[in-house]
């Protein structure tokens, strides 16, 4: 695997009528990046539904829409560590690492639980935390 963000697989179909090579663009989320464009298209890993696209999204910018997520905050607040840890007992690196803070809005939009964010942190705490 390269070290860019972005890879290109060429697919060439075997004993084509037409000759054709398809390309598939692939980006790897990043740590604090968990909503991210591929190929001009907002796009998410699955099984962590809750956790990313928090904000609105301004299309056109391909950011999110900074007057909205201001909104958001405002009516919801941020978590703290020290707050969220009485919920969810993760080492403070792994809460920054996820923006943790911005859960808060998740959780007041109804996009994630704190079960649902304590279950996903018991089943990728091994890979977070070595």
């Amino acid at each position: 695997m390269s070290d860019t963000a972005l890879q290109c697989l060429r697919l060439h179909c075997l004993r084509p009528k037409k000759a054709v090579t398809l390309f598939k663009a692939s980006v790897m989320p990043a740590v604090k990046n968990l909503c991210y464009y591929v190929n001009g298209m907002l796009s998410m890993p699955g099984g962590i539904d809750g956790m990313f696209n928090i904000f609105e999204v301004d299309g056109q910018a391909m950011k999110y829409d900074e007057a909205l997520m201001q909104a958001d905050i405002e009516e919801y607040g941020l978590f703290t560590y020290e707050e969220f840890a009485e919920y969810v007992e993760l080492p403070e690196e792994v809460f920054e690492a996820f923006n943790g803070q911005y859960l808060k809005v998740a959780i007041g939009k109804g996009l994630i639980t704190i079960d649902k964010i304590s279950s996903l942190y018991e089943r990728y705490s091994e890979l977070l935390t070595n």
